[in-house]
């Protein structure tokens, strides 16, 4: 690795670990290196990190407010070193095939690939699908030898998840919202997957569904008397809608990641794939 901070590396190591030697054996040095670089980052910080008792290193309250700090920072490291290192550069500039439904693509991808793209040669080529389509077949086996993708990401409600081998990634819950200056209204516009989950109360007040994400925020953030029900993420930072209360956990769903076995092995992989980890809720 280019980039790294190995008193980090050796902190976060004895705060696993529980121990000074444990972490010396772990990482390859000599458990006095350890006691050393503990002693020097204590000494910069002004911070007892841990009380040492019959061979344990318990982490004080000093360190384990530091332990996010520090776990966070190796995270950007290793991010860093993926874009600029050696392993990087060997894979930066080569063309990306992502398979996406059309929430992640407009909502999810645009995220993960803005920092990629503004430091590296990557071409990135993002088809759409229905949603729930994919999971039924995964890139290994839809035309796996002649026009695959690198990376498919996709959405499906939990019950519904497949039993094949699945990378998960997080979760992503509904959200009712309205205008921002509208009223509450009984008249419902919702996102197409939705609809069939809907309860029966709910789905007799749906007066507009749509494939389209993007519809349904235009319609109901111009509307006065519209309550519209899309993913939260696609609203939550939305400044022209009011996000309501009422939950739907109903509506929650699964956000997974298939990837060739080639790619899987790629920095530029294991970095999108850390990205979104981050992303989702």
């Amino acid at each position: 690795m280019v980039l790294e901070d190995f008193r980090l590396k050796i902190f976060v190591a004895v705060a696993e670990t529980g121990s000074f030697t444990k972490a010396a054996a772990a990482l390859g040095i000599t458990q006095p290196a350890v006691s050393q670089n503990i002693a020097e980052l204590e000494k910069c910080l002004n911070v007892r990190l841990f009380t040492r008792s019959r061979g344990e290193a318990v982490l004080t309250d000093g360190g384990r407010t530091f332990a996010k700090y520090a776990e966070r920072i190796l995270e950007w490291y290793a991010a860093a070193d993926a874009m600029f290192g050696p392993e990087g550069r060997e894979t930066g500039n080569r063309q990306v095939k992502v398979d996406a439904d059309g929430f992640v693509a407009s909502f999810v991808l645009p995220d993960l690939i803005r920092d990629i793209l503004s430091v590296s040669g990557v071409d990135f080529t993002v088809r759409t699908y229905a949603f729930g389509s994919v999971p039924a077949c995964p890139p290994e086996v839809r035309d796996a030898e002649r026009d695959a993708a690198d990376m498919c990401v996709y959405t499906t409600f939990r019950r519904r998840s497949p039993g094949y081998d699945e990378s998960f990634f997080g979760t992503v819950p509904a959200a009712m919202f309205t205008g921002v200056d509208a009223a509450d209204s009984s008249r419902l516009a919702v996102w197409s997957p939705y609809y069939q989950e809907l309860s029966p109360d709910l789905a007799a007040r749906v007066r507009m569904r749509s494939d389209s994400v993007e519809s349904v925020i235009s319609l109901v953030s111009g509307s006065s008397d519209l309550t519209g029900i899309v993913p939260l993420q696609c609203v939550r930072d939305n400044a022209s809608v009011r996000i309501l209360p009422e939950p739907l956990p109903h509506l929650r769903m699964d956000v997974h990641c298939k990837t060739t076995k080639e790619f899987a092995g790629t920095a530029l992989c294991k970095l999108l794939c850390e990205n979104m980890r981050k992303t989702f809720i």
